[in-house]
């Protein structure tokens, strides 16, 4: 007799079908990371670097300011509504110095050339006026009209052979101008040539407030004790006897 030997296959579970063996693991790969971090300053505050590329952008691109914008707007409107007359702001540097500007000029032509006179200065300069120079400070009509009376009496030939309007402003009332004086020392003999900015400043009546005759274009010295020996020629010079008076007037001027 022989025997039968009956095999029985078992189902697979259902844990083994849910899930599935583990893999092997599989090699890492060395890929770079970013991390972030949140600013500390707030969106809407623009940094320092923004700003400047910003400004160097209008700068550089060619954009138009606002003045410029809203004038070519206002005359455009006033274009369109055919008002070619309408009136316009008063420039504040005119193209040329006004009729006071031009007097004043002509005075001071007068008081360089040694033909300074009581009433012309009175004219021109108010009394509390200042006025400085690389060798006095005064303050006062009182203390500057004698550093006027003086000059013809310590030079001859005092002439002014050059001159030029830097500068005319209504808004400040302000004259810049350029002026060439020569004189002879009369102690020495010798000629000098001096080359001088002068800056006047007006007041609403156009009388001179303050003048300052910048010697080569540089500000007066105050460096070392000049600014109080400056000072002191503007008080001393009231109380010289010879000082007290205007010398001779030109000719045919009052």
């Amino acid at each position: 007799m022989s025997s039968t030997t009956t095999t029985t296959l078992t189902p697979p579970s259902p844990s083994s079908t849910l899930h599935p063996l583990p893999q092997p693991p599989s090699p890492t790969l060395n890929l770079p990371s970013h991390i972030y971090h949140s600013s500390l300053l707030p969106r809407s505050i623009p940094t320092p670097a923004l700003l400047d590329s910003v400004a160097g952008g209008a700068h550089y691109s060619g954009v138009e300011s606002l003045n410029q914008r809203r004038r070519s707007l206002r005359g455009q409107s006033q274009a369109q509504r055919g008002e070619p007359n309408s009136p316009r702001r008063q420039s504040i540097a005119p193209a040329g110095p006004n009729l006071l500007h031009l007097a004043v000029m002509d005075d001071l032509k007068d008081m360089y050339e040694g033909y300074a006179t009581k009433q012309m200065l009175q004219r021109r300069f108010r009394k509390d006026a200042e006025y400085e120079d690389p060798y006095t400070r005064c303050k006062g009509l009182h203390e500057i009209a004698p550093q006027w009376y003086a000059l013809p009496r310590m030079y001859s030939h005092p002439a002014v052979t050059g001159r030029r309007v830097l500068s005319s402003t209504e808004h400040p009332n302000r004259l810049i101008m350029w002026q060439k004086h020569e004189y002879v020392v009369r102690v020495t003999g010798s000629k000098k040539v001096v080359e001088s900015i002068l800056v006047i400043d007006f007041d609403e009546e156009g009388k001179i407030t303050r003048m300052v005759d910048q010697r080569r274009g540089l500000e007066p010295p105050t460096r070392w004790g000049a600014q109080q020996l400056r000072r002191l020629n503007g008080r001393v010079a009231p109380w010289v006897p010879w000082l007290s008076s205007s010398p001779k007037p030109r000719p045919n001027h009052y």
